[in-house]
């Protein structure tokens, strides 16, 4: 199975997300190469690779290595950035303000930004997509863009019906 790449990240970036610096990282390991094949045995072959649509647990291990999440869980169970380099959450817990790095894109070309995070999120909770992780957002009641960088993800409240 040919998988498609990973999307492109400027070196800094990269190293950032795995809390490195370019200083003395540069030398002592090689920036990632484009290109070549990857050879991955299952137990069952995924029907589906879209994240969003995707409820096969063997799939994920798959996919896991070509989408990304705005933010990543620590084996401690702490969150740390991923896409996100920040995020705020509202005193009420109902607002999540997520600032993006920047630079980063898709395997097309396309810039990653805070209109693509709304637009995701928006598809898997429109009910005609009939997208397996729409049960991941059953809070989740709209998405602001506030600049190119920058997303506001605002949740129903918990104790009333939503807006």
């Amino acid at each position: 199975m040919r998988l498609p790449p990973l999307p492109h990240r400027p070196a800094a970036t990269a190293l950032a997300l795995a809390g490195l610096t370019l200083a003395g990282v540069a030398e002592a390991a090689p920036l990632a190469v484009s290109g070549g094949s990857l050879t991955w045995g299952v137990t069952t072959e995924p029907v589906c690779f879209d994240p969003h649509r995707s409820s096969q647990q063997n799939a994920f291990f798959l996919i896991r290595n070509f989408v990304d999440s705005l933010i990543a869980k620590k084996a401690d169970g702490s969150f740390a950035p991923w896409l996100a380099q920040s995020w705020a959450i509202s005193p009420d817990g109902r607002d999540y303000t997520f600032k993006l790095h920047p630079g980063v894109s898709f395997t097309d070309g396309t810039p990653f930004d805070a209109a693509a995070v709304k637009a995701n999120l928006d598809w898997v909770k429109n009910p005609a997509n009939t997208a397996a992780a729409a049960s991941f957002l059953v809070f989740y009641d709209h998405a602001e863009v506030i600049d190119p960088l920058t997303v506001k993800i605002v949740q129903h409240c918990w104790n009333r019906s939503p807006r």
